[in-house]
């Protein structure tokens, strides 16, 4: 009875282990994805503002920055889930090869390390949801500065502030046509509630467009939470992995003493 259940816990062990190798090696591509394509990252801002009407350029736009700002999460999906995957072959080979009682103990106990320093990771990054959001505010406030230069970096920041702006409910800045008082009679359209024509201060003022403030904070909202859940997912396939080592240390122990 001792041995069929150890064996048991073996072959349910492989399983679940080559599930995981695959979801840890999906986590690393999902971390390169982000650092490289636009796809993944539109993907999410597109579900998250469907019901305002953006249509695809607009988005693209949005998520091209927001993908500058996500090197962190990036490098940690990567990192993590390619040794993640590599502590998970060395165990799915050890138990094909027949590993003994000590290795177990030993592939046990660097899982354990691995998985504290995860914790203490997220912990770290996900301990500040305001500070989080913030960032991303901060970030998206500063390309005002730019808006309307001529340079590339200006050409950069109207663009994704233009496409920002479209997004239903139009808005107009921050915090409202303030921001651009600089351009004179050439504020932003959305400013004045329109799309074609001529935006000033004067027009803007009747308007009352308010500004994107809100919307902002709801997309750097929608990159935490994000970010966050996929890290718990990762910390309980860690903590998954961890048992299953466990019950096989424990199915091997009542194996022995069956025999005794």
């Amino acid at each position: 009875m001792g041995r069929a259940t150890s064996r048991g816990f073996e072959i349910v062990f492989r399983i679940i282990t080559t599930i995981l190798l695959l979801i840890f090696l999906l986590t690393a591509g999902s971390g390169v994805l982000m650092k490289t394509s636009t796809n993944m990252l539109q993907s999410m801002v597109m579900m998250a503002f469907k019901e305002y009407g953006a249509d695809t350029d607009d988005l693209h736009q949005i998520t091209a920055f927001l993908i500058k700002t996500s090197n962190t999460m990036a490098l940690y999906y990567i990192v993590f889930g390619v040794m993640l995957a590599i502590l998970a072959l060395i165990g799915l080979i050890a138990s094909c090869r027949g590993w003994n009682k000590l290795l177990k103990i030993q592939y046990t106990s660097i899982l354990i390390v691995f998985l504290a320093a995860n914790v203490l990771v997220v912990a770290m990054t996900f301990s500040d949801p305001i500070k989080s959001t913030n960032g991303t505010v901060s970030l998206t406030e500063a390309l005002l500065e730019s808006y309307g230069d001529e340079s590339e970096a200006g050409k950069k920041s109207t663009t994704i502030w233009d496409a920002l702006m479209k997004i239903n409910p139009q808005c107009c800045g921050m915090d409202g046509y303030e921001d651009f008082e600089e351009l004179d009679d050439n504020l932003p359209l959305s400013c004045c509630n329109i799309t074609t024509g001529v935006c000033n201060s004067t027009t803007a003022e009747s308007a009352g467009v308010n500004g994107c403030r809100s919307k902002v904070e709801s997309i750097a909202s929608l990159k935490y939470r994000t970010s966050l859940y996929v890290s718990i997912v990762i910390i309980s396939m860690q903590t998954l992995l961890i048992v299953l080592v466990m019950l096989l240390i424990c199915a091997a122990k009542n194996e022995e003493e069956s025999k005794v």
